[in-house]
């Protein structure tokens, strides 16, 4: 999976199987998008977003309000929670690696359930939600309380995130919706959520001295790729994919040249690290 966000619109892009509130089949499509759109405008906003990005084929689309840059992701494990708080809605791409078709409508309904939740909470019932559930795998994999709870912890995360950036109105609290909002779970130390940040950061270096922090958590994961990490056994016995010492979109020239071309394939991106020596930004 590959995602990024420009001005009104986050892409997710990849093979995706999608299930969605309003339509009992499951859908095959390369592109889900979370768009903002007046009502009047949604009939073709998708298809005309997709068109202006440069993508062709099936997409779905989310639909929200107000400025995507309130946007949250959060990442637990398997389970990557994209979401967008408008006004008065909520609305969310789930996507659960190693987790089949079948899976998809029960992922939905837990990620529905957790958004409800928090909303309930801050005192906002009222907002409508809507979540759409997607996968790359082709086949079932066996799913276990843990998966729900990763897709609940994911879900919690982006969701309370989104709707603290939706709140934000003070010209300084603004300067803070142009950085992402990236959080990732981790265990060392004990179970926690590791909120991207630019400055301070208490992990920083985390790859190498003079890296690039722009992709904190990186678009191609999991990659797959033997030359930059490998599948290991994770302390819970689950097998993950670990590229802790993968440096390429910490490199600062990668990374620029991530940033300028964002649909860059990882094929493009070695050749950029093979070109170009390490400069901090």
């Amino acid at each position: 999976m590959r995602y990024y966000l420009d001005g009104t619109t986050l892409f997710l892009r990849g093979h995706f199987t999608v299930a969605v509130q309003h339509d009992p089949a499951l859908l095959t499509v390369p592109l889900v998008m979370i768009t903002t759109a007046a009502a009047e405008e949604r009939e073709r906003a998708g298809e005309l977003t997709a068109a202006a990005a440069g993508m062709v084929g099936p997409a779905y689309t989310l639909f929200s309000a107000g400025r995507i840059v309130t946007a949250a992701i959060a990442r637990c494990d398997q389970v990557t929670a994209c979401v967008h708080a408008g006004p008065a809605s909520v609305s969310m791409v789930i996507v659960v690696n190693r987790a089949g078709p079948a899976l998809l409508n029960g992922i939905r309904k837990t990620a529905a359930a957790a958004i409800n939740k928090v909303l309930e909470k801050a005192g906002m019932p009222e907002y409508t939600v809507e979540v759409a559930a997607a996968t790359e795998e082709e086949e079932d994999s066996p799913a276990g309380p843990e998966s729900e709870a990763e897709v609940t912890a994911a879900t919690t995360e982006a969701t309370e995130t989104a709707l603290f950036r939706r709140s934000l109105s003070l010209p300084g609290d603004r300067a803070a919706l142009n950085r992402p909002a990236f959080s990732i779970h981790s265990r060392f130390g004990g179970d926690h959520w590791v909120a991207w940040q630019s400055k301070d950061c208490p992990y920083y270096p985390c790859h190498m001295k003079g890296q690039s922090c722009r992709y904190c958590y990186c678009p191609f994961y999991p990659c797959e790729d033997d030359e930059l990490g490998q599948q290991v056994i994770s302390s819970t016995g689950k097998t993950v994919w670990n590229c802790s010492g993968c440096m390429l979109v910490h490199e600062p020239a990668v990374a620029a040249y991530l940033q300028r071309d964002p649909m860059a394939s990882l094929c493009e991106l070695k050749q950029v690290h093979r070109r170009r020596s390490i400069r901090p930004e």
